[in-house]
């Protein structure tokens, strides 16, 4: 697969064109991006096209085992299934502001809540995944984003503290992993168990160490970074809320262990501010997307440009 990243701008007019750059690295994996309004999109290919649409406001997304894309709608207090085809239903709803969630190595489901201050776990049973809740931890505030080790503890935000939490996979015993940070959206495990988390307000990302070690990594062209996804490659995805004009999605290579501080190429810009990322597991069967990449999806052309930043 040789997709590419490319920038777009909006205009009105007849049927949608995408035009493309190429950039020097192919992208591996095909990705997944959740917008603040209602759609999810899925990078394929050197194309963009519309996965998901009509959601109502997709926060947190997140693959399960058997290739399905779950999505925390904010908006409806919602848990969404959705399938390969783009088809999906609810899981669950009645929730409270869910604002992230995340699968373990078993397959078992957590979401937070935001208005609740509350994780919560899905297990998997037989297979399955029950749709009865446990509760994890009751009194954690405003998570807005949560990871799973290897070993299962989970990894939370407090905004209380300004602490990211570890939560103790078999007690559920909560103890402070790393302090000092500003982490108020997405975090995910690359493959050495370091763990990575966005700072919004901070145009920057964290990555703690298994011991607990910090360092803060200024990466170029962060702007309001909000999700976090690594691929088989090691390369680093962020989405980032943008500006006036829209969110973007900036790709950091790993080169030989070390993770460049200088995007590869022109972020993907989109008609909104972005949430989440995720990169398709490898293995999964390829979507059957909904949306049309080259014709008639939007409401007008669409035209290269370059991004200037200061």
């Amino acid at each position: 697969m040789d997709a590419k990243l490319f920038s777009l701008t909006f205009l009105a007019g007849a049927a949608a064109l995408v035009l493309l750059t190429p950039v020097a690295r192919a992208q591996t994996q095909t990705l997944f991006v959740a917008d603040g309004h209602d759609t999810i999109w899925e990078i394929q290919g050197g194309t963009i096209t519309s996965f998901s649409t009509g959601i109502g406001g997709p926060q947190s997304i997140a693959f399960a085992s058997n290739g399905h894309l779950f999505s925390a709608d904010i908006g409806s207090g919602s848990i969404l299934d959705i399938a390969p085809d783009g088809s999906r239903v609810a899981f669950t709803s009645g929730l409270h502001q869910p604002s992230s969630l995340t699968f373990d190595s078993q397959g078992n489901l957590y979401i937070g809540s935001q208005q609740d201050s509350t994780i919560v776990e899905y297990p998997k049973i037989g297979g399955v995944l029950s749709t009865t809740p446990v509760v994890i931890d009751p009194n954690i505030l405003f998570p807005f984003a949560i990871a799973v080790d290897s070993q299962g503890n989970i990894y939370s935000n407090d905004a209380n503290t300004g602490s990211i939490d570890k939560i103790d996979a078999v007690t559920h015993n909560v103890t402070t992993f790393a302090s000092g940070t500003d982490v108020t959206n997405g975090m995910t495990f690359d493959s050495k168990g370091n763990l990575w988390g966005a700072e919004l307000r901070e145009d920057r990302v964290v990555k703690v160490t298994p011991t607990g070690q910090e360092t803060f990594f200024g990466l170029t062209g962060l702007q309001s970074p909000t999700g976090l996804a690594f691929d088989s490659l090691g390369d680093l995805y962020v989405t980032n809320r943008g500006g006036a004009d829209g969110g973007f999605v900036l790709e950091y290579t790993n080169n030989g262990g070390t993770l460049s501080n200088t995007p590869i190429d022109v972020p993907s810009f989109f008609p909104g501010s972005l949430n989440d990322v995720v990169v398709q597991p490898l293995g999964v069967p390829e979507p059957s997307s909904l949306g049309l990449a080259v014709m008639g999806i939007f409401a007008g052309p669409l035209f290269l440009r370059r991004r200037k930043r200061g």
